[in-house]
């Protein structure tokens, strides 16, 4: 059961533009990430905010993201917590899950391996 986080919080987009899921995959994704970024929300003991999970093609191109973001599929999110450096502590400590993560100045990029795949555990700071 996920408890911290909503399908539109991870559907949310400022760009104005369609942000829906189109297929089964990217919802159940979806809630393969909400899942896990409750594990990490409760271990945290603290709110985790979602600045961008789902992009569609539209929104990711909008917002200059990768061509192959996991955004597009429903894999990765945006997050950010009152204690980055906490948060970021929590997501190393989890990565035998995490296939990316990335770590900006004000906030973490999280991406989980395709379902059935073997995470690549990378840690990119920028």
């Amino acid at each position: 059961m996920i408890r911290h986080f909503t399908f539109q919080e991870l559907t949310r987009t400022d760009t104005g533009l369609e942000n829906a899921p189109k297929t089964w995959e990217q919802v159940e994704n979806l809630q393969r990430l909400a899942t896990f970024l409750d594990c990490v929300r409760d271990e945290l003991g603290a709110p985790i905010h979602v600045n961008s999970g789902f992009r569609s093609k539209a929104v990711n191109e909008a917002v200059k993201g990768s061509k192959t973001s996991a955004h597009m599929n429903g894999r990765a999110a945006d997050i950010r917590a009152k204690d980055l450096e906490k948060l970021k502590s929590c997501l190393i400590k989890n990565m035998g899950t995490i296939d990316q993560l990335i770590l900006y100045k004000n906030f973490v990029h999280v991406g989980l391996a395709k379902e059935g795949r073997s995470p690549r555990r990378q840690i990119i700071q920028k």
